[in-house]
């Protein structure tokens, strides 16, 4: 049994035939380019608009598609649950429409209600403001919530990116899960002033390769609190597409 948010085909909870019951509270995708960004779950987010966006299920695989426009670029989205035996087989995939567009990652989310004592593989995480992105979980992982356990198999079809995944606790109280590819490619690099948004591409630490190496995605690597960090964003064709996978196993 499956409860669904009728209008994205978001998931909040799910009753196995074996009786175990696995609460969500938050669902979708996320994507930009440091830019801007989008979420599926607000259907829209910083300087991003969703446009086109159609549902679709049968009971068993639910599809939501459409395009999102950020700033340097357009993309067609299908993203997909598909139930059975236990199981569900998670995915997105993203197609430039633009001329070329930019992309700096882009995750697959489990958000988890903070209520439950939560393993990953046999330890017991506790609640961090910090997380270390580079201290990336195993693939595959096994999540315990309470005495319920969910085992967790990446994959990521992209080339300049490679795989990020991470669990880490939220300000709101709930563990979130990014299934995520992140790009490290060297086609655009800048440094980004949190506050504001601002990019800069002509910043003296860019042309010093420990300095650029150091605060590479430092916000998220060494302190959440840093006001600025280096990003990488992949420049990508009109038809090229990338491919996220989770399979999540209801055990």
């Amino acid at each position: 049994m499956k409860e669904i948010d009728s209008e994205r085909n978001l998931i909040s909870r799910i009753l196995t035939s074996e009786g175990k019951e696995y609460f969500f509270s938050g669902w979708g995708f996320e994507m930009g380019n440091w830019y801007s960004f989008f979420s599926l779950e607000k259907m829209g987010g910083l300087n991003s608009e969703g446009s086109d966006i159609s549902i679709s299920n049968d009971g068993g695989t639910f599809e939501t598609r459409g395009i999102i426009a950020l700033e340097n670029g357009r993309f067609n989205f299908l993203y997909t649950d598909e139930f059975g035996s236990g199981k569900v087989y998670r995915s997105l995939t993203l197609t430039v429409l633009s001329e070329e567009a930019y992309l700096g990652d882009l995750a697959i989310r489990t958000c988890i209600p903070g209520r439950f004592k939560l393993q990953l593989n046999s330890k017991l995480m506790k609640p961090k403001k910090r997380f270390n992105l580079y201290n990336v979980i195993p693939n595959p992982s096994t999540l315990t919530l309470d005495a319920n356990s969910i085992k967790v198999k990446t994959s990521l079809l992209a080339d300049g990116f490679e795989r990020a995944d991470y669990l880490r606790f939220q300000r709101d109280g709930n563990w979130i899960l990014h299934t995520r590819g992140l790009s490290f490619s060297m086609d655009e690099v800048f440094s980004k002033t949190i506050k504001g948004n601002r990019i800069k591409k002509d910043s003296w630490l860019l042309k010093t390769p420990p300095l650029r190496g150091l605060f590479t995605y430092a916000r998220e690597r060494l302190y959440p609190g840093m006001s600025f960090q280096i990003c990488h964003n992949k420049r990508l064709q009109k038809g090229e597409s990338i491919i996220l996978k989770e399979e999540m196993d209801f055990g």
